[in-house]
């Protein structure tokens, strides 16, 4: 009787690996557990040697994905074929993380909203690394509001939005980053990469409640100026509770308007009152709305709503 051929007799090594790779890539951690790769680990101990690392990694991918899932009140399927993810509060760090690192699997996304969760940089760096591989590609809006966001995610933004191997959010048609930390060198990091035709389709930027000064407002007008730059059908944008900007960064912006080659789509615009601060500043700076935006925003039939920071008044 001849001896039983081993899973070694019948396929070399190279194969294995080849099986083994196989089975790693295989297991989707928002619908399947990794059944299949474990059944197969069983079959022979050099296999189960190969697939123990990418067993383990699934396995705990899996988990991940569950407890990401609940936190968002969904079902792991509800997730992949979701078109909005909106998570309640329970939704912290670590599944940020997660969700980053699920994001190529969602293709259908067209709005993530992930305002006031209290998000750095650090729990939103595998988001960027899936966008900057064309992950979601059909995204729409992005809300990141209310979080714990500076220049350095700026930068990070902008070195992901200059790929230019494939389109990073080609689709996106509104950016919403209020409420965060941002000072006038994060809006320059991103500005420059509009200046190249970033976020070719965005209609909507929120920068309010930032602390966006003068030179920021500058940037974001040099970056549609010349009729071949950037934000070409940007409709609205919302530069208020910016105390940073005077009369100088609203002069900026009214010279903008006067020119009609820049910004050209803009028809909504939230602009700060100057504020009691600016007023600190510049004493000869009165407080009220200013007469040069006024008359050049009306000249291009953009509407102007002016807001009050009434938290910062004496």
């Amino acid at each position: 009787m001849a001896p039983s051929r081993t899973w070694e007799d019948l396929f070399p090594q190279d194969v294995q690996i080849l099986i083994a790779g196989a089975l790693s890539v295989s297991c989707d951690p928002l619908c399947r557990p990794p059944v299949a790769a474990a059944a197969v680990a069983g079959v022979s101990h050099a296999l189960r040697e190969l697939l123990r690392p990418a067993l383990e990694e699934m396995r705990a991918a899996w988990t991940k994905s569950g407890e990401m899932a609940t936190s968002l009140g969904m079902t792991r399927e509800q997730v992949e074929s979701a078109t909005v993810l909106c998570p309640a509060s329970g939704f912290a760090a670590g599944h940020a993380v997660t969700l980053g690192e699920l994001m190529p699997l969602l293709r259908g996304l067209l709005r993530l909203d992930l305002a006031h969760k209290s998000l750095g940089l650090r729990p939103l760096r595998p988001l960027l690394s899936a966008l900057d591989h064309a992950a979601a590609p059909r995204l729409q809006f992005l809300v990141l509001d209310g979080n714990l966001l500076g220049d350095e995610f700026c930068g990070a933004l902008a070195a992901v939005l200059l790929e230019t191997d494939s389109p990073t959010l080609a689709s996106l048609k509104e950016l919403h980053l209020a409420h965060n930390r941002i000072t006038s060198r994060g809006i320059a990091a991103l500005s420059d990469t509009l200046s190249f035709g970033a976020l070719p389709q965005c209609e909507a930027l929120s920068l309010a409640s930032n602390r966006v000064g003068d030179a920021g407002v500058a940037a974001l007008v040099r970056s549609s100026m010349g009729g071949g730059g950037g934000l070409r059908k940007l409709r609205r944008l919302f530069l208020h509770s910016n105390l940073p900007i005077t009369r100088l960064g609203l002069r900026a912006l009214s010279a903008a308007l006067w020119d009609r080659a820049t910004l050209p789509a803009l028809r909504l615009l939230h602009l700060p009152a100057l504020s009691s601060h600016a007023q600190a500043q510049h004493p000869a700076i009165p407080w009220y709305p200013d007469d040069e935006t006024i008359a050049a925003s009306s000249a291009r039939g953009v509407d102007v709503v002016w807001c009050f920071d009434l938290s910062d008044r004496a």
